[in-house]
């Protein structure tokens, strides 16, 4: 796994330092769409697969936990 699990934070100085993680996470996926010529469309809905690259990677374990991410 990538990341801790949105669950396991447990004060904001983790919380902080997961939030940087995916900024340069998604930062990095930016770039690489830039370079391939790849159309990033932020504004869609998460499909299955899309859910099962962030359970896989080990932000969330199910996809019931999104919410916490956007959490403030």
């Amino acid at each position: 796994m990538i990341f801790k699990d949105v669950n396991s934070l447990n004060n904001n100085s983790e919380k902080k330092f997961f939030k940087e993680q995916i900024d340069v996470f998604i930062r990095l996926i930016e770039v690489c769409c830039e370079k391939k010529n790849i159309e990033n469309k932020e504004d869609e809905i998460l499909s299955d697969e899309d859910y099962n690259e962030l359970i896989d990677i080990g932000v969330i374990q199910n996809t019931s936990e999104i919410k916490k991410i956007f959490k403030k």
